[in-house]
């Protein structure tokens, strides 16, 4: 699957400079725009489709709760797709049920869709972890992934990325009656853990391995969140916005954070190798992303859910290396609620 980059970019140019839109998409021969735009024959026509797009913004907006922004000069056009991968299995930040999305995560990828001049009805889900990103991008099967760890312990996969976005800690969660048992990397001496494969710190691995901590790794956080429940492991080392969202939505608190920050991460947005016209429009996506009312409003909602800060990172406009897009550029603004408490309460 390769994502229509020059349609991508032709709507995104002219909803940026305010230029005629129609007369950009009319533009590409043979292109779905294109006959959108051609069948507009009248003003009366051009008009409805205006009233059109504007319904279906509203619509949009009042389904998802987040989005607080449409193009003003773009109509919905139906026609090309683009086909983003989440998680589905972590709550409130990407989750699938009853075959609708949502969450954090969620609200990032229909925003950078829509300001790529994608509305949401024309984004297709795929399930995506760390652990098969490199092959959905082989198999063509996604032409985003959103929500995935920028770096990866012994990644080599090629693949290339927009952000970081957000940056999160990884902590340890128990059964609630071992929140006092388990409280450090120490306390985890010879017991078993799940952690999921290739994001754990890799500190924190060799300092587990050292003092002889049993590893079950996973490719799905659901997996090792049912290890715990039923008690063929002690603890679950992850994402605090994972693990969170979970100890959250487990019912009388059943689970809970506990210990120290063990490390930090950096999530963003992977991309196809070598596209760099559409990291370029992704970028810009992300840096309007972090400041809109849009994301606050979904950063807040998970925040009040499950008392943990979103930390957002700053996104670097003058390397498109990500070698180069270090963690000591993350900032450490955090996006808060009156109602929440910080993590380290928990």
């Amino acid at each position: 699957m390769q994502i229509q980059t020059d349609f991508i970019f032709r709507r995104f140019r002219s909803d940026r400079l305010g230029s005629g839109a129609a007369a950009q998409d009319k533009a590409a021969p043979g292109g779905k725009a294109a006959k959108t735009v051609a069948a507009v024959k009248t003003a009366k026509a051009a008009k409805a489709v205006k009233a059109a797009a504007a319904m279906t913004c509203l619509v949009v907006v009042s389904s998802l709760g987040f989005l607080s922004g449409c193009g003003p000069t773009l109509p919905d056009v139906t026609g090309p797709k683009i086909t983003i991968g989440i998680a589905y299995d972590r709550p409130y930040l990407s989750n699938r049920r009853a075959e609708k999305f949502s969450g954090l995560d969620v609200t990032v990828a229909t925003y950078v869709a829509h300001q790529l001049g994608y509305s949401a009805d024309q984004i297709t889900w795929v399930e995506a972890q760390n652990s098969n990103r490199s092959q959905l991008f082989d198999s063509q099967d996604v032409d985003m992934i959103v929500g995935v760890h920028q770096l990866l312990n012994d990644s080599d996969d090629d693949i290339s990325f927009s952000g970081p976005y957000m940056t999160v800690r990884q902590r340890i969660l128990v059964r609630k009656m071992d929140k006092n048992k388990y409280m450090n990397v120490t306390s985890l001496r010879a017991t078993d853990i799940c952690a999921i494969k290739g994001e754990l710190s890799a500190s924190v691995e060799r300092m587990l391995i050292g003092q002889k901590t049993q590893f079950h790794w996973q490719g799905r956080y659901s997996q090792c969140i049912s290890a715990l429940f039923s008690g063929s492991v002690s603890a679950v080392i992850g994402d605090e916005t994972a693990l969170g969202g979970y100890a959250t939505a487990m019912n009388n608190h059943q689970m809970v954070l506990t210990g120290p920050i063990l490390a930090k991460n950096q999530y963003g947005i992977a991309l196809p190798k070598g596209d760099d016209r559409l990291r370029a429009l992704v970028d810009q996506s992300l840096h309007s992303l972090v400041g809109s009312s849009s994301f606050r409003t979904a950063a807040s909602a998970f925040s009040k859910a499950t008392r943990i800060k979103i930390r957002t990172a700053n996104i670097p406009r003058e390397s498109s290396d990500p070698s180069k897009r270090s963690a000591s550029k993350t900032s450490k603004k955090s996006i808060s609620t009156d109602d929440e408490r910080s993590s380290e309460n928990q």
